[in-house]
């Protein structure tokens, strides 16, 4: 998702949502901006979510597992 500007996010999220089988699982692993970008991938990481932005995504009543990316 740090590839994809931040305006792509909900409608991708909601196609992955839709597309999830019921019962099934969305995993999804982002950069947030915690730290800096990585030199080498300056000006290409256009999609960095905020610490913890992901979560709110899921807020609609399904479950949602969380924990910090390692």
């Amino acid at each position: 998702m740090h590839l994809i500007k931040h305006e792509e996010w909900s409608k991708i999220i909601l196609k992955m949502k839709n597309s999830t089988a019921s019962g099934g699982y969305n995993l999804v692993g982002v950069f947030t901006d915690e730290a800096p970008e990585p030199e080498d991938q300056r000006g290409l990481m256009v999609g960095l979510f905020k610490e913890g932005e992901l979560f709110s995504y899921y807020q609609d009543g399904r479950s949602l597992i969380a924990g910090r990316m390692l």
